[in-house]
């Protein structure tokens, strides 16, 4: 008998391993990448972003091009659980609460830790657009907003 249940197991192993669905690459081509403009709720100016994808478990990572015009910029906000981006084009400025305001550039990176409350939008006189990443956490937001960021604030040096 234990023999034959062991067979019976082998058996049904071979074959759920054979209907397995081995994963693949996905592409997100351009073309169908949509730019909305962003909630005016959690920012000043105009603000778009373009989805590139969304998070699809088990992976966490949304990622998604954020075009700031000049002069627009988030509320103060933080990440539960951290973001990345790079500055892919244009001039910024990021400011991490009770610090100086840093400008940026094309090619600067910047990461913000789980629960650092901060800022983050075009010069004044030029857009930026920024590629982010955020982790999709089940039951967490990926941002958390507070207010907006003043024009005294914004301005500051």
């Amino acid at each position: 008998m234990q023999k034959y249940l062991i067979f019976v197991l082998a058996l049904a192993t071979v074959a759920c391993s054979a209907n397995e669905v081995k994963p693949e690459q996905k592409i997100y081509p351009i073309a169908k990448q949509v730019v909305t403009e962003a909630n005016p709720a959690n920012f000043t100016g105009k603000v778009y972003t373009r989805g590139v994808w969304s998070a699809k478990a088990p992976m966490q990572a949304n990622g998604a091009f954020v075009i700031f015009t000049p002069g627009s910029r988030t509320y103060w906000h933080e990440h539960p659980t951290g973001q990345s981006f790079i500055v892919t084009e244009g001039e910024g400025y990021v400011q991490e609460e009770g610090k100086p305001k840093v400008v940026l550039h094309a090619g600067d990176g910047v990461v913000c830790p789980p629960g650092v409350k901060h800022w983050h939008g075009g010069s004044k006189d030029k857009m930026m657009i920024q590629f982010a990443i955020s982790e999709k956490v089940p039951g967490k937001q990926t941002a958390i907003w507070h207010e907006p960021v003043s024009d005294e604030q914004y301005n500051s040096h």
